[in-house]
């Protein structure tokens, strides 16, 4: 886990959460049309800043050895809803002004706490991530659609989520294995060298297409199996001199690039919502097992 990695993509995500919010007009900031619940753009920075309190709160608690998460309350959607609710009540007895400083202290002591702890976590660092970079992703989209006058699409948000839980689970998988075992053959057929190579040009070919707003094959979708193999093939031949390291930094790189590109879209299509689907979550969860299967004693 490269927590210097993860401070920048949050930094990178903060600025283009705040491009977005700043292009709002102050006039519309209680307009109560962001979300369908009703939400405003000051509803939506208080809400932002609760969690990155919330992630300041429990990288707190795991730096003084007090968190204990078999002991905290799992997050079913009932138990987020709840939490939004009591947060958008808050957030209306403020005005846009006293929003916006919680935002800035709630954003700093998040970084400060994150970036201070003596042992990094899993658990400080899902929570860091989620209230960080993928939650400022999620509301990217709904601020710009908002911005241009269109509905947010409710498959973003989702989407954003499922493909961090999923990373995180991938991260877990890749930080375990060896130094010495990347170039040993798994036993789904291949080795970590390879699908790392793998995951990270088949992001950046299909952040390109999201991007763009389509699905990631120009020929429609879905793709043929023969033009998937063909390109499996090639990346596979590349994978064989491919530095480990070069393909760590490609990989983070390239998924924060495809992020960037949904979120970015204010009407994100059928085929781009699938092309990220496909190519993150879905995609990640194929190659777990390969770095599970080159480390020694992983289940």
């Amino acid at each position: 886990m490269d927590r210097q990695r993860l401070l920048a993509d949050e930094a990178a995500g903060w600025e283009r959460f705040r491009a977005v919010v700043d292009a709002i007009p102050a006039e519309r900031a209680d307009d109560p049309t962001v979300t369908p619940d009703g939400w405003s753009p000051k509803d939506t920075l208080f809400h932002v800043a609760a969690w990155l309190e919330l992630c300041a709160d429990v990288c707190e608690r795991i730096g003084v050895g007090t968190w204990d998460p078999s002991t905290a309350e799992e997050e079913t959607p009932e138990y987020v809803d709840r939490i939004n609710a009591a947060q958008f009540d808050r957030a209306r007895a403020m005005t846009p002004a006293e929003v916006e400083e919680r935002l800035a202290r709630a954003r700093e002591r998040a970084r400060v706490t994150f970036a201070g702890l003596a042992v990094m976590t899993a658990d400080a660092w899902g929570w860091f991530e989620e209230s960080g970079p993928m939650h400022y992703a999620k509301h990217v989209h709904d601020l710009a659609a908002f911005t241009a006058g269109t509905p947010s699409d409710p498959d973003v948000g989702r989407l954003l989520q499922s493909e961090t839980d999923a990373w995180l689970e991938l991260l877990a998988a890749l930080d375990a294995v060896p130094a010495d075992a990347f170039d040993r053959t798994a036993p789904d057929g291949w080795s970590p060298r390879q699908a790392l190579h793998h995951l990270a040009r088949w992001i950046g070919i299909s952040a390109a297409a999201v991007a763009e707003n389509r699905y990631w094959y120009e020929g429609g979708m879905p793709a043929p199996t023969v033009v998937i193999d063909q390109r499996n093939e090639e990346l596979l031949a590349e994978a064989a001199t491919a530095d480990v390291g070069e393909l760590r930094v490609s990989l983070e790189g390239n998924r924060s690039r495809m992020r960037e590109a949904l979120s970015g879209l204010t009407t994100p299509s059928t085929e781009a919502k699938r092309t990220f689907e496909l190519n993150t979550i879905e995609h990640y969860a194929e190659h777990v097992p390969t770095f599970r299967g080159a480390t020694p004693g992983s289940p």
